[in-house]
């Protein structure tokens, strides 16, 4: 989670296209197949998780925070996962090490009330980079300047083939 945490930091920071794309060419290059493939269907807006929708999210916050604070700061913030991300109680042992494909993996097949549970283990692990790339993947709505278009040419370029046998394949 680590490594896509950071793919989506360094995405929202960046200012210009060629500078995006080259951290999805460095990503592609550098991740396991399945991870880099969740992240991908991720950041195009193609992957959706059934049992995690933005009301189960709330409904955790609002267990591990005051209701009025959680609602305030929501407000000024603007961003469920964000504010999540930042009002979650840090905790002092914070190192997990959990894939995105595992991480998918498990809420495909586990009940909301299981999930439930999962979030909020993963969140008490997590720093909040980490937090805030869990419930941006589980969401969707990443906003962070790439479009399905931009994936496909950095595909292409780490593999280093026409974009267009990529758009062949694509769907």
């Amino acid at each position: 989670m680590r490594v896509f945490a950071n793919l989506l930091q360094s995405l929202l920071y960046a200012p210009q296209r060629l500078i995006k794309q080259a951290y999805l060419v460095e990503f592609i290059r550098n991740t396991p197949d399945h991870d880099r493939g969740y992240a991908l269907s991720a950041l195009t807006g193609e992957l959706s998780i059934q049992g995690v929708k933005a009301g189960l999210i709330r409904q955790i916050a609002y267990e591990r925070c005051d209701s009025v604070l959680f609602d305030l700061s929501y407000d000024f913030v603007g961003d469920l996962a964000e504010t999540v991300a930042l009002i979650w109680p840090q905790n002092e042992e914070v190192n997990a090490e959990i894939s995105v494909s595992e991480i998918i993996t498990k809420l495909k097949t586990v009940s909301r009330l299981d999930a439930n549970i999962l979030l909020k283990k993963w969140l008490d692990q997590m720093p909040e980079a980490q937090r805030w790339a869990l419930l941006k993947l589980l969401t969707g709505g990443l906003r962070v300047g790439v479009s399905a278009r931009m994936v496909r040419l950095a595909l292409a370029q780490a593999y280093q083939t026409d974009v267009n046998d990529i758009e062949q394949i694509w769907p």
